[in-house]
């Protein structure tokens, strides 16, 4: 059993069991404003350095 006290759950692994820990995905600008419409949230903000990208986007109401 593994405590995740900060989510207030603990959670069975059996022995061997795998988990996933990480996906790392590329996307495009475009491809990710495309993401954001669909699941309903805009973009506010944009950061790019040519080697790392972080986007900011919030809810819409």
């Amino acid at each position: 059993m593994v405590d995740l006290g900060v989510l207030g759950i603990d959670i069975d692994f059996a022995r061997g069991e795998e988990i996933r820990t990480e996906i790392s995905t590329k996307f495009t600008r475009e491809l990710l404003e495309s993401e954001f419409e669909l699941a309903g949230w805009t973009p506010t903000d944009w950061w790019t350095d040519g080697d790392y990208a972080l986007a900011l986007a919030k809810k819409d109401a």
